[in-house]
């Protein structure tokens, strides 16, 4: 059954209706939305029945736009030095494929194999073709397709799917010189259902066949190739590497971002805005942590140096080689500087020492490199978790806490301005929020299991208490709220009175955050490109979010907040034409304002690191 016919069916089973293409955001009565990881230049299907998708579109959008391109080439030059790894990640990807083509779905990849031998025994031209033969094409042109998948049926073949199959087709033709490119041209004249002279019904149904088997093994080689492979072997910015990322994208740049959601808007204004799931390789506060870097890349590469070279002694050699390996010891200190807790007392409480143990354990098994869940080498294994624990030991191993330390509290800062950043994104940008277990506070969790551990709701719903009584006692406690919340941001209230303040906002002006319209601001001022700002309208209703971005090279001292004139200069936003003159009031402090044709940037944060002004 097609995507779009299995969720018209569940639509009409469970709502009653059928749905009609054509009659808006609202057409279908019942809120699906779809877990569809799509390729950069890959759009949501609009005749698709559905709302959207689960929104990890949107995450890698989002924190995207806190990853400095200008550090691209210097984290490039480190990584390639450090651990030799220069390979690109398309011939990576490539590789990774076909090994769990080999490995993990050869059973699949046999089956598929003898469907497409059936049809070659029924044409002339074509039966002489070998089984290895047609297995190894199968095998390229798998680990050549360019997107998850193909949605091919009886219904035909799109021009989209024919553009993809003749993508993979050539790149498999272009990769395998040796091969006679006529296997390959069968193979997609087979996918794209090219009619053949005296085709009968089987021979028809027999190419649907095949290529509707193809396009559902098309789906879990990628997925197992790049997320649970190639990505735990990248390690360039390992931010990066998430679910349907693209870590060869450094960065979003915000026009790219508007664009997008300006698209939200129009067509998409129901789908998920997520940025944790129970899937994602890091949580959304590690992630920011980790984006800081690409803003740093000179202090990061001597403090890495430093860090290879005081830790040498806790390597482990057999054979010429270490454990852990370069490319793993290089994973580790970006996974530390992400899971680090705001306080070093916690340390112990947090289990770090447990954690990174078992992520590394993990990873080293996806990357399968020099171990793997189905050939496990103890002896590696064992190597690198006396290493962890070697490296965190406070007394033993104090000269590299006193190295790391001070570098990884400044990175956590610039994460916290990005964490708070990208939540008010999140929060009013187009789209429905989904706000991850946990993540109300601060949560600095790894890929599962580490991300499944328990919630202490108990302590968000007494913080959350704590916060919604003074929020009501009116706009003066509230500017002295976030004053609070602001002087001890390592307690995760500053996060969660953004939570919390945002979302009531959207449930007073519900129109506006799930239908308003989109307009794109662009700074002005010489601070502009550490600014994004939007504005949204519906009806009378307005609203203008304004967040900092790349505040790394801000010259900001440790632990200061990009606020204020001193911080933000001359740099100003320029206002739709609705919110000119209008009297604003901020949602977070209570602070108000009526801007004219602009609205200073240290007036719209003056005293809060993010903005959220409604009218």
């Amino acid at each position: 059954m097609k995507p779009e016919d299995l969720m018209a069916e569940l639509d009409r089973q469970l709502s009653g209706e059928i749905p009609k293409a054509g009659e808006g955001a609202l057409r279908y009565p019942l809120y699906v939305t779809v877990e569809k990881i799509l390729a950069p230049d890959e759009p949501l299907l609009p005749d698709w029945p559905c709302h959207g998708t689960s929104g990890y579109d949107f995450l890698n959008m989002a924190s995207g736009l806190f990853i400095d391109p200008v550090g691209e080439e210097p984290l490039t030059e480190l990584y390639h030095e450090l651990t030799g790894q220069t390979a690109a990640l398309p011939d990576l990807v490539y590789e990774k494929k076909k090994l769990i083509l080999r490995i993990s779905l050869a059973s699949e990849l046999r089956m598929l194999t003898n469907r497409l031998d059936a049809i070659a025994q029924r044409d002339r031209r074509a039966r002489d073709f070998t089984q290895t033969g047609l297995r190894e094409a199968l095998a390229e042109a798998i680990a050549c397709f360019p997107v998850y998948r193909s949605y091919v049926s009886a219904a035909g073949v799109s021009e989209t799917d024919v553009r993809r199959i003749d993508q993979a087709i050539d790149e498999a033709v272009r990769r395998n010189p040796k091969t006679d490119p006529v296997v390959f041209r069968f193979i997609r004249d087979a996918l794209v259902q090219t009619p053949r002279p005296g085709d009968t019904d089987d021979d028809r149904a027999a190419r649907r066949t095949f290529a509707g088997k193809f396009q559902q093994l098309t789906a879990p080689a990628t997925a197992k190739g790049i997320e649970d492979t190639a990505f735990y072997i990248y390690n360039r910015l390992i931010s990066l590497n998430e679910v349907g990322g693209e870590p060869t994208h450094f960065g979003v740049a915000p026009d790219a971002l508007h664009a997008y959601l300006a698209d939200r808007a129009a067509n998409w204004p129901y789908a998920l805005s997520a940025l944790s799931t129970h899937d994602t390789k890091r949580s959304e506060d590690v992630r920011a942590r980790i984006n800081a870097l690409s803003e740093l890349p000179d202090e990061w590469r001597g403090r890495v140096y430093a860090w290879f070279d005081l830790n040498v002694r806790h390597r482990t050699l057999v054979n010429g080689r270490t454990s852990p390996d370069m490319n793993e010891e290089y994973l580790m200190y970006q996974t530390l500087v992400g899971v680090w807790p705001f306080e070093q007392a916690d340390l112990a409480k947090e289990k770090v020492v447990d954690r990174v143990q078992a992520y590394m354990e993990k990873a080293m098994r996806e990357a399968k490199v020099n171990t793997s869940w189905t050939d496990q080498n103890a002896d590696h294994e064992r190597d690198v978790e006396r290493f962890v624990a070697a490296v965190l030991d406070e007394k033993a191993n104090a000269d590299f806490f006193a190295n790391f330390l001070p570098f990884q509290r400044r990175v956590a800062w610039l994460g916290v301005i990005n964490s708070l950043s990208q939540t008010l994104l999140r929060l009013t940008a187009p789209g429905v929020p989904d706000t991850y277990q946990g993540t109300e506070l601060w949560d600095l969790s790894l890929v599962d299991p580490d991300n499944r551990r328990p919630v202490d709701y108990a302590r968000r719903r007494e913080l959350l208490a704590g916060l919604k009584s003074r929020a009501e006692a009116g706009d003066g406690d509230l500017a002295g709220l976030a004053r609070e919340v602001l002087a001890s941001p390592a307690d995760g209230r500053v996060k969660l009175h953004l939570v919390s303040r945002a979302l009531e906002a959207r449930r007073a002006k519900a129109g506006l955050f799930s239908t308003g319209s989109y307009a794109a601001i662009r700074p002005t001022g010489g601070r502009a490109v550490h600014l994004f700002a939007f504005a949204r309208q519906h009806g009378p209703a307005a609203a203008l979010v304004v967040v900092p971005r790349l505040c790394g090279r801000l010259g900001l001292g440790d632990g200061a907040w990009p606020v204020g004139r001193d911080v933000w200069g001359d740099a100003a936003l320029p206002l739709p034409e609705f919110l000119r003159g209008r009297p604003l009031r901020n949602a977070i402090t209570g602070e108000t304002g009526t801007p004219g044709d602009a609205f200073p940037a240290s007036g719209a944060l003056a005293t809060f690191p993010v903005g959220l002004w409604l009218a």
